[in-house]
């Protein structure tokens, strides 16, 4: 077990006041709107993307993804190298999609010239409400289950899932925050959406409506 909340591992998932502060902090941002202009390199439900700021910031300046209601959005930024992997899980075999997410990062850190240094991830959820099926609350189970098997060391920062990212609107709960975006030079995450969902947004949502495969 490796995941850590506020510098202490966690057999179970206990929500620490630091990270319950700063999840409530950021589910009451403003949010931003994202457009072709802003360089995005949008994740659609059920894809995910890795992405390093000393390779990729020629071509993007964000990595961003929305629509996600009982979906819950993963960010992964591994702690040296500032590489950030971000996914978009359904409940779609979520332990293999975490598992290429930390072991796309580590290429990159093994690749990096911090490599003689022990990595440490930061983990931010977003996304996911308190839905009449549970749905949320089963694929939040599954997220925290598959990082806690890592050997990695993982951090959690920002839990702005279930109760968090729930409120209440015609007597019916809904969720608050549907998309995020990171900037890939400072990590910065903001809750946004995206009205643009390049690259070949269209392709790749074809894929996912006709394919048999239900891995990430």
């Amino acid at each position: 077990m490796v995941l850590f909340i506020d510098d202490q591992i966690c057999s179970t998932y206990l929500k620490s006041l630091k990270v319950l502060e700063d999840s409530k902090s950021f589910v009451n941002r403003k949010k931003r709107e994202l457009s072709n202009s802003d360089r995005v390199l949008y994740v659609a439900q059920r894809e995910y993307a890795t992405i390093s700021p000393s390779v990729n910031c020629q071509n993007f300046c964000h990595i961003a993804s929305d629509s996600a209601t009982t979906c819950i959005i993963v960010v992964l930024v591994e702690h040296l190298t500032k590489s950030i992997s971000l996914a978009h899980f359904d409940g779609a075999d979520t332990l293999n999609g975490i598992k290429k997410m930390i072991n796309e990062l580590m290429y990159l850190y093994s690749k990096s010239s911090y490599c003689n240094r022990d990595p440490r991830f930061d983990l931010y959820l977003f996304g996911g409400f308190l839905d009449s099926k549970n749905l949320s609350i089963k694929l939040f189970n599954e997220i925290i289950c598959a990082c806690s098997q890592s050997k990695e060391r993982i951090d959690l920062r920002i839990d702005a899932t279930l109760n968090t990212n729930t409120t209440i609107q015609n007597n019916e709960n809904r969720p608050i925050v549907y998309g995020v975006s990171v900037d890939i030079i400072t990590t910065e995450i903001d809750v946004s959406s995206s009205s643009c969902c390049c690259p070949d947004f269209l392709l790749r949502n074809t894929r996912l409506l006709f394919s048999k495969n239900q891995s990430i």
